[in-house]
């Protein structure tokens, strides 16, 4: 054990700098599928939609993404989740 450092993408809150945490502005799992309908997910081969829906509706802590991500996907996560809290 012991300590790690990693390059990777991290969502915050920009007035703030708080680190955005899935748990404390859960999206709605239906809300999520009815998205996607419209908003086709980027092909990526680090982060799937699968991947996307389970941090989204059941992680906690700081939502991070590996930097091997496409900023493609990085975008679309950013807009989905301001588009859906409203912000």
């Amino acid at each position: 054990m012991g300590l790690e450092v990693t390059k990777c993408w991290t969502f915050y809150e920009g007035n703030s700098s708080l680190c955005y945490n899935p748990e404390f502005d859960r999206i709605d799992e239906d809300d999520i599928n009815e998205y996607r309908k419209t908003h086709k997910f980027p092909i990526d081969l680090h982060y799937s939609f699968e991947d996307m829906f389970n941090d989204l509706t059941m992680s906690s802590g700081c939502y991070v993404l590996p930097i091997e991500v496409k900023e493609e996907t990085v975008r679309y996560v950013k807009k989905l989740i301001t588009d859906l809290l409203g912000w």
